[in-house]
């Protein structure tokens, strides 16, 4: 696992017979690491990774959901690609289109045989630039974590809908909530017997002035 700050992330590349490929974008500079097939690529990815290179045979229609499964337990500053090589004609098109229903909202590219290497290259490219902003959004996010969570007292965050961004200890403490019940709800549906009272006055004033 990288290091807060780190940029240098790796590739994960699982293409068969793809030594050529992986010797190739080591010549452009590129940290990358070979998977011998869907499973190790799965247990090689976290949040080092800077782009996924699949080659159509590995992407196993069986097992295509396990890669959506964990390109969804990334964090909410992370979306790493996946580009997919696929094969020409039909088949390929067909093979493509499948990839992109079971992966959903996955961040992926397809890429046609045959390959050009300068679009490859340049896919990349464009990835590691866009996983080194990821990655400062990420400090950014840790840093304003580390100071929120060194506020003593019972501390909230709501948006202008009213639902949770970020509470810390004490709340939790108070509310005998776990963290996840809290997060991304609104305050007034879990605190209904709120709603009309001193504080939900105060709230909403607060909210109109943008006044504590």
């Amino acid at each position: 696992m990288e290091k807060p700050g780190e940029t240098a992330g790796t590739v994960l590349v699982a293409v068969p017979g793809g030594k050529g490929l992986m010797s190739t974008l080591a010549k452009h500079g590129f940290h990358v690491r070979a998977c011998k097939n869907l499973a190790e690529l799965i247990k090689r990815f976290d949040r080092s990774t800077d782009a996924i290179v699949l080659g159509q045979t590995t992407l196993v229609p069986s097992k295509t959901h396990l890669l959506a499964k964990a390109l969804a337990t990334q964090p909410p500053w992370s979306d790493v690609p996946v580009i997919f090589l696929a094969k020409a004609g039909s088949e390929g098109k067909k093979a493509s289109q499948r990839a992109l229903q079971i992966l959903g909202d996955a961040n992926m590219l397809v890429l046609p045989s045959p390959l050009r290497i300068v679009a490859l290259v340049t896919a990349l490219r464009t990835a590691a630039r866009t996983r080194r902003h990821q990655r400062s959004v990420r400090d950014l996010f840790e840093q304003r974590e580390a100071a929120l969570a060194g506020i003593s007292d019972a501390f909230s965050v709501l948006d202008r809908d009213w639902r949770y961004t970020y509470v810390n200890k004490r709340v939790l403490e108070l509310t005998g909530k776990r963290k996840e019940e809290l997060i991304g709800h609104v305050i007034w549906e879990i605190f209904p017997e709120a709603v009309g009272a001193e504080f939900y006055q105060r709230c909403h004033r607060a909210m109109e002035t943008q006044q504590p």
